[in-house]
């Protein structure tokens, strides 16, 4: 997992649990953490276009921001 902090936001990178770790709340408490770190900012997020975890990251509010040629750039209002 990469996380980059920017005066403007925030950046995820990187997020990537096992196939056993899934399902099991991990991936929630995980993303409930780093959210929590800098509510006021908002967070930047790509993501496979085929990738499953498109609907876990929409459940948490995240958005598509732009198409790029793999994948999407989420990004997650602030949530202060």
């Amino acid at each position: 997992m990469t996380i980059r902090h920017h005066a403007d936001h925030t950046e995820i990178a990187t997020l990537h649990l096992e196939p056993d770790c899934q399902g099991r709340g991990l991936d929630s408490a995980v993303m409930a953490a780093l959210l929590a770190e800098r509510p006021a900012l908002p967070v930047l997020l790509e993501i496979l276009k085929e990738s499953p975890a498109l609907c876990f990251y929409a459940r948490l509010g995240f958005r598509p921001e732009r198409e790029q040629a793999f994948g999407w750039m989420l990004r997650l209002p602030p949530r202060a």
